[in-house]
């Protein structure tokens, strides 16, 4: 089909007044755009609009939308809306006087009206269910400026005359019909002058945003800015949500701060000094090991808190900034910065094995439980009431709440499992054993499980089979002891006693108590000796590289201990002050123990100080991305684009834009046609790094032993590669090109590459390689080098991976991916080259691989 056989043209006339001179570049101010939702309309819909009022409505910038925000129920949880559901956007706006072309695309059923009256429409959804139907071709537009179709989306275009006069422009779409993904695909109305202009459509939408061209870089760049805008507008949301049980959760902290004080003969508040003396107390004979210096403290706290190191300009800031405790003003700053939540989310993913598959569900799989991590500590809940919201488990489960956490597909007993989950994150007790029979080398029957389990589940729970160990007569019996048999019937039950009694005091409980609000309260109340413990250990370890408690997920073993003092202090403190992460993190930031040197051991005889820790795969991949300024390029996470099956049977994870929300790229055929070739890209590298594409269990710490793929990925895979390469794209490139010296370009890449100075022998160094090739390096006249949008290429579905044409097309664009980001041709290739060797050694080296 070719793209203007896509085109369905109508004429539309506003008016016959006219105001000659006004032009596209200077419109009337328009009104916000008013967004209606009307949740549960008619599967067979008129187009009529809902004769009651909207379920929820907010105002948008434009008649385009990448997503919609969230709704929440009461508590916080994240909600399904009931499907299909009609989306109403509209907007009064004036174009001066004219004749215009509109363009709607939609990818499903949408109707555009001007004043009332219906002058587009596209068609509703095609669900599929096969995978034989033959590619679409591309619809590469007339204009090659425009930015092509995406897939499976729809195209119609209008003439429209305007008198200068204000007109009420309106979208109705239906979103979810037939039992396809609610997602708004590629939605949005364009308008462009018929003569006088540029020939490029831009959005209508208010005056800030009227210049969004339907472009591919002018609509990424919208993207981004409208995925920001809609967390915003979710982060408001929540805290609306979270109103309703705000009162309670100020009860539960008023009652931990009397509970612990109670028991304090220092009521003082911890500082991070009292910290260290506390440390120091534990260890006389130890000397602290001397404090990093400046640059070294900007780029460690700078990865600890966001993941990423800082850029030059935040270096300078940061040394602008008077000497005395700029660095506890800088931590304040870095914690209170939204992107720290991204930093957080890839370790508690594994702690609580979130394990979403985009290719129906397998063996253990959750839902997408990542977004409820990540808002949660964005909007740094209280780690009590964070854990009490997952172990409720309400809201959406595939959507992205605390809801895909109950998800355990095909298990026996998935809410066993999940009590294997909490006990061993919260209260670091291993019941793994006790899922089939009575743990052998810890305290806990399969019993205790089953009860915690039955908590969980709200009712008794039956011993299925598959968890019971079976004595077949005159077999030999195991070297276990087995209490519980298949089909035994297990009552909800706490048994815990040795790490927090059974009983609670009235004011723990909130009003309408299921038996996972209960439960929730029973690991996350004060009298529960474990879980403050646990929580700091564990923080305490992922910040300093040496547990307080090891190992840190399984206290009923043999266990190591080091300044019990002082993690005494810490768990008391967090309990006294509601829980609040933030606060526990500045503590340890501020202590002179996190801003000491990297001490190698912790022997007897060694200094004081952190351990040495490598980056984590997602830090890996973030920083080396920040590192050029480079963003992921990254299919969008789903192997049905089109939107046409439903969540249950095909994620959409979206376009990732930090490395915590990639996830496996396989499928469970191993199809070459449903290959993600650039997302594998990035899970190649991270799951040479401990990344884990899987994680049907749950663990505290990664595999952290250096292995032959390591140095084998860093040195030729592809993204160090595309990292390494001077495209036109890269902020390496601009400083080749701006640098006035060799020393120029040492220093200025050093610093955005390490996060210091260079030094002398650095400096030497550089003189040496670049001196032959450094002055003739910049090539007169030469373009900047684009790489070709994804949008100009083709993308295979579900509804057509069984095509032979399928594969054929995953391959070109494995080879392309191969063939990394066109080098720029503003640059000869003798400097080019040389540079990039020389960025890519020092992306290589320890100081960027390893946190100082």
């Amino acid at each position: 089909m070719s793209f203007s056989s896509r085109i369905r043209p109508l004429m539309f006339s506003a008016c016959w007044l006219c105001f000659a001179g006004w032009c596209m570049t200077a419109p009337i101010p328009a009104a916000e755009v008013r967004v209606e939702v009307f949740e549960g309309i008619p599967a067979a819909w008129d187009g009529s609009l809902p004769a009651r009022q909207a379920d929820e409505h907010w105002t948008a910038p434009s008649l385009a939308f990448v997503n919609l925000p969230d709704k929440f129920a009461p508590k916080g949880a994240l909600l399904d809306r009931k499907v299909p559901f009609l989306v109403r956007s509209g907007l009064d706006h004036a174009y001066p006087a004219g004749s215009y072309e509109i363009v709607i695309r939609s990818r499903a059923r949408s109707i555009l009206k001007i004043d009332g009256i219906r002058v587009a429409e596209t068609i509703t959804i095609s669900p599929n269910a096969s995978g034989h139907e033959d590619v679409p071709p591309l619809a590469i537009p007339e204009d090659p400026r425009w930015k092509p179709l995406e897939t499976n989306s729809q195209e119609r275009r209008i003439v429209w005359t305007s008198d200068g006069r204000p007109h009420h422009f309106e979208l109705l779409s239906v979103i979810g019909d037939r039992n396809t993904r609610p997602e708004t695909g590629e939605l949005l109305v364009a308008i462009m002058p018929r003569s006088g202009g540029d020939g490029l459509p831009r959005l209508i939408a208010t005056e800030p945003v009227q210049a969004i061209e339907l472009t591919d870089a002018a609509l990424n760049r919208f993207r981004q800015a409208a995925e920001d805008r809609t967390t915003e507008i979710n982060r408001q949301r929540r805290q609306v949500a979270y109103g309703v049980e705000d009162n309670y959760w100020k009860s539960r902290h008023d009652f931990a701060r009397r509970h612990v004080s109670q028991n304090l003969k220092d009521l003082t508040e911890l500082s991070a000094a009292r910290l260290d003396r506390l440390i120091a107390a534990a260890v006389p004979d130890r000397k602290p090991a001397p404090p990093i210096n400046d640059y070294q403290f900007l780029r460690r706290i700078y990865l600890d808190t966001l993941g990423v190191p800082p850029t030059p300009e935040e270096q300078q800031a940061f040394l602008n900034d008077p000497a005395e405790n700029r660095r506890a003003r800088l931590i304040d700053r870095l914690l209170d910065d939204p992107r720290r939540a991204d930093n957080w989310v890839g370790y508690w993913q594994d702690v609580l094995a979130e394990n979403p598959g985009i290719l129906k569900p397998t063996l253990n799989n959750t839902g997408p439980f990542r977004y409820f991590l990540h808002d949660s500590l964005r909007d740094n809940l209280p780690m009590d009431r964070l854990v009490t919201q997952l172990i409720r488990m309400d809201g959406s489960v595939l959507g992205g709440a605390a809801g895909g956490f109950s998800m355990a597909s095909q298990n026996d007993s998935p809410m066993a499992a999940k009590a294997h989950i909490l006990a061993k994150a919260f209260m670091a007790s291993e019941m793994k054993c006790a899922r089939c029979h009575d743990a052998p080398k810890h305290p806990y029957e399969q019993a205790d499980l089953f009860e915690l389990a039955a908590l969980l589940a709200g009712k008794a729970l039956a011993v299925p089979k598959s968890s019971a160990v079976v004595v077949a007569p005159g077999a030999r019996v195991p070297a276990i002891s087995i209490s519980l048999e298949a089909g035994d019937e297990i009552a909800p039950r706490w048994s815990l006693g040795t790490i927090g009694p059974d009983a609670l005091p009235a004011e723990i409980m909130p009003k309408d108590a299921t038996s996972r609000d209960r439960l929730a309260a029973l690991i996350t109340w004060p009298g529960n000796n474990r879980f403050a413990r646990v929580l700091v250990n564990r923080v305490w370890a992922v910040r300093t590289g040496r547990a307080f408690v090891e190992p840190i997920d399984d206290w009923d073993v043999k266990t190591a201990r080091r300044f019990p003092e002082a993690m005494e202090a810490l768990a008391l403190d967090f309990m006294r002050n509601g829980y609040d992460l933030k606060r526990l993190e500045r503590l340890i930031f501020n202590s002179a123990y996190y801003q000491a040197a990297v001490v190698p051991d912790d022997s007897d005889k060694a200094l004081l100080g952190p351990a040495r820790r490598g980056l984590s795969a997602e830090q890996l991949v973030d920083s080396l991305f920040a590192t050029a300024g480079k963003n992921f390029d990254c299919e969008e996470l789903s192997l049905d684009p089109e939107g046409r099956r439903p969540a249950k049977e095909f994620l959409n994870m979206g376009h990732p834009r930090r490395a915590w929300e990639m996830v496996s790229p396989s499928n469970e055929r191993d199809r070459p046609a449903l290959g993600l070739p650039a997302a594998t890209e990035i899970t190649d590298l991270m799951q040479a790094f401990g990344w884990r594409p899987t994680r049907q269990d749950p663990i505290t710490q990664r595999e952290s032993a250096v292995t032959p793929l390591q140095p084998g990925l860093l040195a030729s895979g592809l993204v160090h590669t595309r990292i390494a390469r001077m495209s036109d794209d890269n902020h390496l490139t601009d400083i080749a090109l701006a640098s006035d010296s060799i020393d120029d370009l040492t220093d200025l890449t050093i610093r955005r590459v390490l996060s210091r100075p260079a030094t002398k022998q650095e400096l030497a160094d550089a003189r040496n390689l670049f001196g032959p090739v450094f002055d003739t390096r910049r090539v007169a006249g030469a373009k900047i080098v684009t790489k070709p949008s994804r949008s100009q290429r083709q993308r295979v579905s579900w509804s057509n991976h069984l095509s032979p044409r399928a594969t054929e097309i995953q391959l070109e664009e494995e080879a392309l991916v191969r063939s990394g980001d066109p080098p720029t041709q503003r640059l000869t290739p003798e400097f080019r080259e040389t540079y990039e060797d020389w960025v890519w050694a020092i992306l290589n080296s320890t100081d960027f691989l390893f946190i100082p």
